[in-house]
């Protein structure tokens, strides 16, 4: 049964390498600081993660990795946003 969605959801960045792949350990970070700070949920990727820059591959690590990281703590959002023609 799903649940009422409410309260604050944090927006996750996209952490990079200098190689510009993904940073995982910091994608694990940022989940765990945001909740930690009290946050009622999580959205990734969207407005702030560069949800246009990353690869369908990128988008499915970062949303896995929060998930993995806030282990259920938390609810997390995928969002489903894309940029087309």
């Amino acid at each position: 049964r799903m649940k009422d969605f409410r309260g604050i959801y944090g927006i996750m960045t996209a952490p990079y390498k200098a190689n510009y792949d993904l940073d995982v350990e910091d994608i694990r970070r940022e989940a765990e600081f945001c909740v930690r700070a009290g946050a009622h949920g999580i959205v990734v990727p969207v407005n702030a993660s560069e949800f246009f820059l990353l690869s369908e591959e990128e988008r499915n690590l970062f949303v896995r990795e929060t998930v993995e990281a806030t282990a259920g703590r938390v609810p997390v959002i995928a969002g489903v946003a894309a940029t087309t023609t």
